[in-house]
């Protein structure tokens, strides 16, 4: 962890909310029966655009997709932390992906797009899952290439459903 990450960590957890959290996290994790842990959770990632209207009214919903891809990173590190070893983000469906208009989808693909590449770090292996050719060419090779470089890696496995149907 860089230097300045570290600090940045540090004095976050200096803050009283912070302190707490933290205080009330690590209660919880010394609270799991690890052998109990399932080996594989998933997650439906759903209503960023109603968090983007009512925690950032008048900006771009692209705000809320981010917020959402955010917590995503959040749930796998705490899914690291905990040792699941087999982690399924659902995150684009293609009901989704045919009733969206241009405008709305381009920003959500492009969010995706900046999430696979942010999990694709080398500390887990990534597999994009999907119809990907119902994608916009440039996308789906960005997807694919994030997940290809990750062949090999240790760690998490993370799935990330986009695209995916039936």
């Amino acid at each position: 962890m860089a230097l300045g990450q570290g600090l940045k960590s540090a004095v976050k957890a200096l803050v009283p909310r912070g302190l707490i959290y933290a205080t009330y996290e690590q209660r919880l994790l010394r609270q799991l029966d690890r052998d109990r842990l399932p080996e594989h959770v998933a997650v439906l990632a759903d209503g960023n655009r109603r968090w983007a209207r009512a925690n950032a009214p008048g900006q771009e919903l692209v705000v809320g997709y981010r917020a959402g891809a955010a917590k995503l990173k959040q749930f796998i590190t705490w899914c690291e932390e905990v040792g699941i070893p087999i982690v399924t983000l659902w995150v684009l469906s293609t009901e989704n992906l045919e009733r969206s208009d241009a405008d709305e989808l381009a920003p959500l693909l492009e969010v995706i797009r900046d999430l696979v590449a942010d999990l694709a770090d080398g500390t887990r292996q990534v597999q994009v899952v999907g119809d990907l050719n119902l994608l916009p060419e440039g996308i789906a090779d960005d997807l694919r290439a994030a997940a290809a470089s990750t062949d090999g890696a240790g760690g998490t496995h993370v799935n990330v459903a986009v695209s995916y149907g039936g």
